[in-house]
């Protein structure tokens, strides 16, 4: 029993410690991809602003621009780990672990909490970018 509880705990941790990494370069790579597009765009928005483009669609462009970016991505991660945790259900079931309401809910734990710093980085990347953009000359 205390064998398979150091089991358990020796993948818990590095489940959370390999997907806060993987999480934390996603997000960081992200966000400095949208601001260097942020820069090259300031002049397209200053010429948009210019024919009479207003600030609530210079908002909503950059709201779509960045929810394009951001997106698709999560939609893409969401439905990855529903087809995976067929696997890791098989894999935990060659360890003697047949918890399948475990599983779900820590799996749709996991996938809001992924979700949540997901909106959390994205709300700040299109602040950042709205500010970037409004910097033009």
């Amino acid at each position: 029993m205390e064998i398979q509880e150091s089991m358990y705990g020796g993948l818990l941790f590095i489940g959370i410690f390999f997907g806060s990494i993987f999480l934390i370069c996603l997000l960081i790579i992200m966000y400095y991809k949208q601001i260097t597009e942020g820069f090259e765009d300031q002049t397209n928005f200053e010429i948009m602003q210019k024919v009479g483009m207003g600030d609530e669609e210079i908002r909503r462009t950059i709201r779509k621009q960045i929810s394009m970016v951001f997106g698709l991505p999560l939609v893409g991660a969401l439905c990855h780990t529903v087809v995976g945790m067929r696997m890791v259900y098989m894999l935990l079931g060659a360890i003697g672990f047949f918890e399948t309401g475990l599983l779900i809910a820590c799996s749709v734990g996991g996938c809001l909490i992924f979700a949540l710093v997901y909106s959390i980085c994205y709300k700040r990347t299109s602040m950042a970018y709205y500010r970037i953009v409004r910097m033009m000359g």
